[in-house]
């Protein structure tokens, strides 16, 4: 390689010969030269912090490197070849669900009920705390059981809309009081849930049932679906 120089008269060229690479007495380029691939000829591929095709991207983020698959761009732990978001920052606090490298914020569970109150009892639909199927014929009423339990203290009325969201009214026996509920309902088995409840229930006025809930944004629901229901009540 050879570097042309001008003396201070600004007239006269000499010229700063180096032996870069192979040649023998050869210096290593260092990524300062021209030409020296980030490293020189001696730049490893397989460093991830190199920049062995002198293009501003280092080794591990550059997909023309062929060790790009064994790196991990981002620094989450996640290695390029399954990273289905290779240079995406990671946020604090951020979680990585389906373990592809995609982070995203935590989703927070607003739809919770309390805890059961000192002398009251949890109750769930049919006893269970699964889902129940609910048929579209005729007027389901279940009733509400103590896990495993068959000592009823009330009904739960589900059905669907005109326009086919679900609608249910909860009538405890006399006698009982409803705290708190959680309430979940599905298209299918395999569809999105949508939740609703609500803690510290206000008793109801004259002849209102103790909750009455629509599922409005379900609209469409046609065949039999599935509800899950969760309540605290007290005697």
């Amino acid at each position: 390689m050879v570097n042309e120089l001008l003396n201070d008269d600004g007239t006269t060229n000499e010229y700063l010969h180096l032996l870069v690479g192979e040649c023998e007495n050869a210096l290593d380029g260092d990524g300062t030269i021209p030409g020296g691939g980030g490293g020189g000829n001696e730049c490893n591929p397989a460093s991830p912090n190199a920049d062995c095709d002198d293009d501003d991207i280092l080794n591990k983020c550059d997909t023309d490197n062929p060790n790009y698959s064994s790196f991990d761009c981002d620094g989450d732990d996640v290695l390029n070849g399954v990273d289905a978001c290779p240079n995406t920052e990671v946020l604090s606090g951020q979680v990585d669900p389906d373990g592809d490298g995609c982070w995203t914020d935590p989703v927070v569970d607003t739809c919770t009920i309390n805890a059961t109150d000192a002398g009251c009892s949890k109750y769930y639909l049919e006893g269970i705390t699964g889902f129940t199927e609910v048929t579209t014929v005729g007027l389901p009423i279940f009733q509400l059981f103590l896990l495993g339990s068959g000592d009823s203290i009330g009904t739960a009325t589900i059905q669907l809309s005109l326009t086919g969201y679900p609608v249910i009214t909860i009538l405890l026996n006399e006698g009982y009081s409803l705290n708190d509920y959680r309430i979940v309902v599905k298209d299918n088995l395999d569809s999105t849930e949508f939740c609703q409840s609500m803690n510290d229930v206000p008793p109801p006025s004259g002849d209102e049932p103790d909750a009455f809930l629509e599922f409005s944004e379900t609209s469409g629901f046609t065949g039999n679906y599935f509800v899950k229901i969760e309540t605290n009540a007290c005697p």
